[in-house]
């Protein structure tokens, strides 16, 4: 929490100092903006952030569980037995992304 109040302070504000997290450590901080804080009714703040994660936790949680039932897409099932959580944060941060740019086009 320090870390993330300090670089928010700097020209990285909220939205850069996720993607800077990320850049250090991709395999546990996801990239959040000003749409996405909202959407998750969280505060752009180090507070708000961690809720954030927890609800992206329980996102990659509840994707695991339904594909590991169904067993139908080999791809996702590939990609969470493979232990690469890069890769899941990825998959999330691409979807937050398409929700998000679709939800404004169609205003």
């Amino acid at each position: 929490m320090k870390i993330y109040d300090a670089l928010s302070k700097t020209e990285l504000k909220y939205t850069g100092t996720p993607k800077l997290m990320h850049a250090i450590n991709p395999h546990l901080f996801i990239m959040w903006d000003e749409g996405i804080s909202k959407m998750y009714g969280c505060f752009r703040n180090s507070v708000g952030y961690i809720n954030f994660m927890k609800l992206m936790q329980e996102q990659a949680k509840l994707i695991l569980q339904k594909h590991k039932k169904r067993n139908t897409d080999l791809c996702i099932n590939s990609l969470f037995c493979s232990g690469r959580i890069d890769q899941v944060l990825r998959c999330l941060n691409q979807h937050l992304f398409t929700k998000i740019f679709f939800c404004r086009i169609s205003k």
